[in-house]
C-alpha cells in the first residue's frame, strides 16, 4: 500500500513495545533496516523511514504521562460541554 509517497508494507513482523521506564511506546519492525533514518513529525513522535520510503516504525515519547493527560483533558472538555 502507498500513501502520501511512503510505502507500507504488511505489519505482520511488526511489533508494539511499551518501556515504562523511559514512558516511550515503539510500533514497528522486529528487526530495523540499517538504512532506516528517523524524522520527528511532532514533538514526540518520530516515524523511522528506510531509504526506499518504507515505514519501518514509530515511537512515541512520553506515551502515558503527555498522550494520557491530553486525553482525559479534551474528554473533560467534552463532558462539561
Amino acid at each position: 500500500m502507498k500513501h502520501n509517497g511512503f510505502v507500507f508494507k504488511d505489519f505482520e513482523n511488526w511489533r508494539v513495545k511499551y518501556d515504562s521506564d523511559s514512558d516511550m511506546l515503539y510500533v514497528g519492525m522486529a528487526v530495523i533496516p540499517k538504512d532506516t533514518n528517523i524524522y520527528a513529525i511532532a514533538s514526540r513522535i518520530c516515524m523511522q523511514i528506510t531509504k526506499d520510503n518504507e515505514m519501518a516504525g514509530f515511537f512515541i515519547e512520553y506515551f502515558t504521562s503527555d498522550l494520557f493527560r491530553g486525553a482525559v483533558k479534551l474528554k473533560k472538555l467534552m463532558e462539561d460541554k
